[in-house]
């Protein structure tokens, strides 16, 4: 039987959507919010006997090593999701290595679990960055990076796992698309905006296929709006693309968040949840 999987992206967008900008970093981690948002999803998978996997920053490990800990101790997987929160293929290949072993190093510290799971910032892998999985293949056992569309999906695993060495598992985030350009799927903004009718829909869609990964943010179902990013002045977005991205905050952070965990809760009673990525076998 198909089972969904919840997973949480666990990073900072109040420290890591200024260095997105090209901003001046914040030297501080949202701690209090990062453990609200953290006590409420974990209330919610207790509540229905459910274990998660978190992608971690490697930055947020390193700032904020308690919640790595925290996480670890309560049952969850923790995972890497990179050392910065940055398009991880836009780096060469030494500096992805590095900021990948970087990463596994920080969290080794404060987790109970192996790091054995991957997910690129922005699913910013594709089938196409070839080299650059085979760079992860030296380090973990399977990667969650792919959003592919559901109706095509097994053809480029195939393919991708066709030129590796075998030894990484892929689990990909599936999409329906019914029309040009939209890719719905249970995460992020869709996930915020969509009915639960439609959340309902698609997860029996996806799960005639394959297996269903949810993926969620802190800030998807923060209700007190704790990492808007706010600035001296405008004079610190020199260009268009920073005006348009610091707008676009709005956008990620405050419409549809009072209801996500509701949801979340509706579909854990809904649909047999399993447990940790890295207990997945293809």
């Amino acid at each position: 039987m198909k089972k969904i999987f919840c997973t949480i992206d666990l990073e900072d967008f109040s420290y890591d959507y200024p260095r997105t900008l090209g901003l001046q970093l914040k030297k501080k981690i949202n701690v209090s919010a990062l453990l609200k948002n953290y006590d409420q999803i974990n209330q919610l998978c207790k509540k229905n006997s459910v274990k998660i996997t978190f992608f971690c920053t490697g930055i947020l490990g390193k700032l904020f090593p308690d919640i790595i800990k925290q996480i670890s101790s309560d049952g969850h997987e923790i995972a890497s999701q990179y050392f910065y929160h940055d398009y991880a293929n836009k780096d060469d290949l030494k500096t992805f290595e590095r900021r990948i072993y970087d990463s596994i190093n920080i969290l080794s510290n404060y987790s109970k679990n192996k790091i054995c799971g991957f997910r690129a910032p922005y699913f910013s892998l594709n089938c196409k960055d070839i080299k650059h999985y085979q760079v992860l293949e030296k380090y973990f056992e399977y990667d969650s990076s792919l959003l592919v569309d559901v109706n095509n999906y097994r053809n480029k695993i195939e393919t991708l796992k066709s030129k590796l060495l075998g030894k990484l598992r892929i689990y990909p985030v599936l999409y329906y698309s019914p029309f040009p350009k939209v890719k719905l799927r249970l995460g992020g903004t869709y996930f915020k905006i969509l009915p639960l009718k439609i959340l309902n829909n698609l997860s029996n869609k996806i799960l005639n296929y394959d297996n269903c990964i949810i993926y969620l943010h802190p800030y998807d179902y923060d209700t007190k709006f704790s990492y808007i990013n706010k600035y001296e002045s405008f004079n610190e977005l020199s260009h268009l693309k920073q005006m348009y991205y610091f707008s676009k905050q709005f956008q990620w952070l405050y419409f549809g968040n009072n209801n996500v965990l509701n949801k979340l809760a509706s579909l854990m009673k809904l649909y047999p949840f399993e447990n940790l990525l890295k207990d997945l076998r293809n």
